[in-house]
């Protein structure tokens, strides 16, 4: 995944750091001086409560991204029931942490570790305190 958003980073225009600033990428403009994106991968979406969300939550760059996985596959209806499960999640820790995102905050999930091509994504309204869907 490293490889791939560093690339990703680069035809976008940014530059890609790993491990900076205490989450897994940050990814920077030009002068390199003010974080732009920060983004924590975690393949096993049960750790992403405890660890990727919180530090996320911490950081300054006003574009936060969480990427997981639902693994093992799943039929379309657990695939529904878990991606909801992992917005909940999400939503949980803004609540017991008391913080209300700054920025934005996106959470991708991929389909499946095996399957490269199945992917949505969510972004966090803070004004309805809400989901919505990218399509």
């Amino acid at each position: 995944m490293g490889v791939f958003l560093s690339r990703l980073a680069m035809v976008l225009g940014f530059y890609q750091e790993w491990e900076r600033e205490r989450v897994d990428f940050v990814w920077y403009e030009d002068n390199r001086t003010k974080p732009s994106v920060a983004i924590e991968h975690e393949n096993w979406h049960a750790e992403i409560k405890g660890s990727e969300v919180p530090k996320l939550l911490g950081h300054s760059a006003p574009l936060k991204v969480l990427v997981t996985y639902l693994y093992p596959s799943k039929d379309d209806a657990e695939t529904k029931a878990a991606v909801l499960d992992i917005l909940h999640e999400v939503e949980d820790v803004f609540q017991s942490a008391a913080i209300i995102p700054s920025g934005e905050f996106m959470v991708v999930i991929g389909g499946d570790l095996e399957k490269h091509g199945d992917w949505t994504g969510f972004l966090w309204r803070n004004d309805d305190r809400a989901w919505i869907q990218l399509e």
